[in-house]
């Protein structure tokens, strides 16, 4: 089984289309800095956001960086990649799958949040992206605690209870072992009490 990025391209670009401000989030966002900022101590001169949708997080961060940061952004929708560049055009927008396109440097921070749920081989993409981070750097990865809101406790890659979008239903347990076999070490990891944004770790490479 693999995903069909055409028609997930096309689903996202619909979404956007329909509410640009899809998954603003200004609590997840914050919770997102703060985490940052308590393992940096300081803005981080570069950030990749891999599934930027249109720019939300970023465009918070720089409330609060300004241009301590350079940010790049990639995400699969158009549409949500041209939201981003009308509000934010100094910033570097990227349309694509992370396979697809040139990255030429590594970033000091990488944040994944609410996408690496629909990744169907996680722990692939996750050691793909690796490449993409500095030695010393960090990646703040968010996920949900898809359990909690599933008509199933059985562990599995299925649609959400809306019917719109497929994703992994894993445990805390099972998402650690993926990021393990990944090759990351755990910096820091916390799960929350709001189940859409349930788990969160402070990853980093091996030393």
């Amino acid at each position: 089984m693999s995903i069909n990025y055409k028609d997930l391209r096309e689903q996202y670009n619909e979404i956007f289309k329909n509410k640009p401000d899809k998954w603003v989030d200004i609590g997840r966002d914050n919770h997102a800095w703060f985490m940052l900022q308590k393992a940096l101590g300081r803005p981080p001169k570069t950030l990749l956001d891999i599934g930027c949708g249109n720019g939300h997080t970023i465009y918070y961060f720089k409330t609060l960086w300004g241009d301590d940061t350079k940010f790049t952004g990639i995400d699969l929708s158009d549409e949500a990649i041209s939201i981003a560049k009308l509000e934010m055009p100094d910033d570097i927008w990227i349309r694509g799958e992370i396979e697809e396109v040139e990255l030429d440097q590594q970033f000091d921070v990488i944040t994944i949040l609410g996408v690496a749920e629909h990744f169907w081989d996680i722990a692939a993409k996750m050691k793909y992206i690796q490449r993409f981070l500095k030695d010393k750097g960090i990646l703040y990865l968010e996920a949900p605690n898809c359990l909690e809101y599933s008509d199933s406790q059985k562990e599995g890659f299925r649609k959400s209870p809306e019917g719109k979008q497929e994703e992994w239903h894993l445990k805390k347990e099972t998402w650690d072992k993926i990021l393990e076999e990944a090759g990351y070490v755990t910096f820091l990891t916390r799960v929350r009490s709001n189940p859409f944004v349930g788990f969160v770790w402070i990853l980093q490479k091996p030393q």
